[in-house]
């Protein structure tokens, strides 16, 4: 397009990304402007600093600064090259407190969970979440409602919880407890064996934590992240179990790690969680997170781990075909801790 004086000018489409909603507005900038132009002008209209604005176009950052408006223009195409963008911004640290890890700085996003805004009081609060990765499941080819767990991903689903039902029974766990699945499936019938072990267990589920990807989806996944990682109250003590997604999970593991927006949305792919494994992160109520484990998988029976699943009671026992799952390729390198004392 272009402006009363003909200068060449590019149309935005922008969105904000907040949670559990998205504001939507116009922004046209001259063609011969830089994305640094554009980060300006939505900083300028949030009144913030431009370190806290991220914006993604066609399911990535826009990092690097220089580039010109108007070769965004042409990479959309489009009717007018209007060009859609989404941007989020983020906290500011507040004074005194260089990580912004007090709480009054912690979201305050509530979830049918139990997640509730933080307060000072004399002690602190804590909120263990637990989240569980589905069981094995077969056909990726298939459709997601297809995609039923294998009878090894069932004994996975069994093992993970009798496990997690013996860390409340030994106090290991708060008793106040919850628990929050995908509506997926496969995420549906792991999640089902838990309430048969673990008694007054409060079941939900969001349509939100069905699989995604963070790198193409990245704001989708930070409104999950923003929703179950908000703090607890002080003074309370919970347990969240989340069975949920490899991908989901992972991001939501980057991001409690401290890891930023745009390098989480590509780190998550670093990682690989075994089926029925449990990552553990507890969020405190002066905002801080502690990761405790990953993809811990060794309450899994040896028999039912997915990586050795070449032959055997799987569903081409009876659907014919070859094996569900394959063993690693290449090499596994695994890492160690040493033990307590």
């Amino acid at each position: 397009g272009g402006d009363a004086a003909g200068m060449a000018t590019v149309l935005f489409q922008v969105k904000k990304a907040v949670a559990g909603a998205a504001v939507a507005f116009e922004m046209e900038l001259p063609a011969a402007g830089t994305v640094k132009d554009l980060i300006e002008a939505l900083a300028a209209k949030e009144s913030c600093s431009v370190q806290l604005i991220t914006v993604v176009s066609r399911g990535k950052p826009l990092k690097d600064a220089d580039v010109k408006l108007s070769e965004l223009s042409t990479l959309a195409g489009g009717a007018g090259g209007t060009v859609a963008v989404v941007y989020i911004v983020r906290k500011p640290p507040e004074e005194g407190n260089p990580a912004g890890r007090s709480a009054s700085s912690a979201s305050a996003t509530s979830t049918q969970a139990g997640a509730g805004r933080a307060s000072r009081t004399s002690q602190p609060g804590r909120r263990i979440i637990l989240m569980l990765r589905h069981g094995q499941c077969c056909h990726e080819g298939e459709r997601d409602e297809l995609k039923e767990l294998t009878p090894h991903g069932h004994k996975q689903a069994e093992d993970t919880a009798c496990f997690i039902s013996k860390l409340f029974a030994m106090g290991k766990l708060p008793a106040k407890r919850a628990l929050l699945h995908s509506t997926s499936r496969r995420a549906r019938e792991t999640a089902a064996k838990l309430p048969i072990h673990i008694q007054d267990l409060d079941v939900w589920n969001a349509d939100l934590l069905r699989e995604t990807d963070p790198t193409e989806k990245p704001f989708r996944a930070e409104e999950v992240f923003n929703r179950l990682f908000a703090a607890p109250e002080a003074g309370d003590s919970d347990a969240l179990i989340i069975v949920a997604h490899n991908n989901i999970i992972l991001y939501m593991l980057m991001r409690a790690a401290g890891v930023p927006i745009e390098r989480a949305a590509q780190a998550w792919m670093l990682f690989h969680l075994r089926h029925a494994s449990i990552t553990r992160i507890d969020v405190f109520s002066t905002g801080d997170k502690k990761v405790v484990s990953i993809g811990s998988a060794a309450h899994v029976a040896d028999t039912a781990v997915t990586w050795k699943n070449v032959t055997g009671a799987d569903m081409s026992a009876w659907k014919g075909g070859g094996p569900e799952r394959h063993k690693f390729g290449g090499r596994m390198l695994v890492l160690v801790r040493q033990a307590a004392g």
